[in-house]
Parts: structure tokens; sequence; C-alpha cells
């Protein structure tokens, strides 16, 4: 239930629902606040709003990017077949996709 408020005020902004008021037209105003916050936060052209669902160019171009310089981490130094660099790249890796995994769990 709402709380009483003073006749001066005005329901339907964000600072009404912060203020306490959760009248249909102050939660309408906050859940529109959020999402073009959401969006300032995260442009057209990077790998966080890939991430949020947008496919456009300019936003799958910086996720292959990402993945590619996550993929030249993982590869071992040219020139060197040292089993103990290898062996240190397969665990890193295996450790990484078990934070993947997990993350994924309980998103």
């Amino acid at each position: 239930m709402a709380r009483p408020r003073k006749p001066d005020t005005v329901c339907g902004m964000d600072r009404q629902y912060h203020r306490g008021c959760r009248c249909d037209k102050c939660k309408q105003a906050h859940s529109e606040y959020n999402r073009i916050l959401a969006e300032m936060k995260s442009r057209h052209g990077t790998n966080s709003r890939y991430m949020r669902g947008c496919r456009c160019t300019e936003c799958k171009e910086a996720h292959a990017g990402v993945n590619r310089r996550i993929r030249a981490m993982r590869k071992p130094p040219k020139g060197e077949n040292d089993s103990q660099v290898i062996r240190m790249m397969v665990i890193a890796d295996k450790l990484y996709r078990m934070r993947v995994a997990k993350t994924r769990r309980f998103a």
C-alpha cells in the first residue's frame, strides 16, 4: 500500500518512487529511468551491449574482438615447447571454464 503523501507532491516521477511512493505512475517512471540508465551505460559497439542482447554489426565486432583477445591469451607463446608453460595454460583454461560455468549456473 502506498504511503500517504502531501498534496503538493507530484506522482509519476522517479524521485517520488525513491521517497516511498509505489503507485503505478511512480513504478512506471522508476522502471523507465532504470532502462534509460542501463542504455546509457552500455553504448552500441561494446561487448556489454552485445551481452545484453544487441546483435548490431558494431556490437558483434566488439564481441568478436573480446573473443580474439581471450583466444590469443590462451595460445602458448610461439617457439615455446616447454611442457610447464603448456601445463599452466591448460590449468588456466580449466579455471576460466569453471568460472564461466559457475556464473551461468546462477544467472
